[in-house]
């Protein structure tokens, strides 16, 4: 980074930004990511997350809410929608539609996924417990405060934090079945061509689950060695289990086999019951639809 570049980041002031300020700094600032969502560096100590089809309204409160309960996350210092272009091809104006920014706190150091080729099997192990102890921290969480901003869709369904109260207009809303739990709780099945006598998923516990927890998503900071948590993208109120179970299928990178494995082994259950059911739900809803 040049003398000039320091120096125009230090005197950033988010307070005296406005949206369309911050969406400029977005297209003209640093990628330190590029993906579904494209990440850029700002001032010293925040990026701006957005620009493509992840980001949103509910994943910004999703995170704002894992802060406020004291999870390892990045905090969320502002979010805005704006008319924009995608961030991959910003000359298209036929791509031009309402995209959300998250502006949040920039966490120095490198991904678990960057970090895993030299550390030790001690340092692994201790990656293990720390992550298997976050995982049962990020269940422990009350959903009862969870926002409705926090809708997410996912392979498997829509996960809602709405009172079942909701339910009959969400079902004039939608050709397909929906399924309460024992909590208030709603599941909705994103894919909407099921057949009439499908039958809604029952659930005896909703639980909050980040449901992408990996290498690529844990950065160790550089001075303290504390994980976090980052891209909350699929992050929602699952069923309990969920989080484990998808570990399964979270499989990517170089190192997620080993990582899921450690991980899943020091966790006081598999949940292999609900690994099942999700493999056979996750089959139904997508490969055998088109059987």
């Amino acid at each position: 980074m040049s003398v000039e570049e320091l120096s125009a980041q230090e005197s950033f002031d988010l307070n005296q930004k406005t949206d369309q300020n911050l969406l400029a700094s977005f297209f003209s600032s640093p990628v330190i990511y590029d993906g579904h969502d494209r990440v850029m560096r700002i001032p010293e100590t925040l990026v701006i997350k957005g620009g493509g089809q992840h980001a949103s309204q509910g994943q910004a409160e999703m995170q704002k809410f894992a802060v406020s309960v004291g999870l390892p996350v990045p905090t969320v210092h502002r979010y805005f929608s704006a008319l924009a272009p995608h961030h991959h091809d910003i000359e298209n104006t036929e791509e031009i539609e309402i995209r959300w920014y998250i502006v949040m706190d920039f966490i120095p150091g490198p991904t678990l996924e960057q970090a895993w080729p030299g550390l030790d099997q001690n340092a692994r192990d201790e990656i293990f417990k720390q992550v298997a102890h976050l995982v049962m921290t990020i269940q422990s969480v009350p959903v009862d405060g969870m926002p409705p901003e926090g809708t997410q869709t996912v392979g498997v369904g829509t996960v809602l934090g709405l009172p079942s109260t909701e339910l009959a207009l969400l079902q004039q809303q939608a050709s397909c079945k929906i399924g309460s739990t024992t909590s208030g709780m709603l599941v909705h099945v994103s894919i909407c061509s099921a057949p009439s006598d499908f039958k809604p998923f029952l659930f005896k516990k909703m639980i909050f689950a980040h449901l992408d927890i990996a290498p690529r998503n844990i950065i160790i900071h550089e001075s303290s060695n504390q994980i976090y948590l980052i891209d909350r993208a699929f992050a929602g109120i699952y069923p309990l289990g969920f989080e484990q179970a998808g570990m399964y299928f979270q499989v990517q990178g170089d190192f997620d086999i080993e990582f899921g494995e450690g991980v899943l082994s020091t966790l006081p259950s598999y949940f292999e019951k609900e690994r099942k059911q999700l493999e056979k739900i996750s089959y139904g809803l997508t490969t055998e639809a088109w059987l």
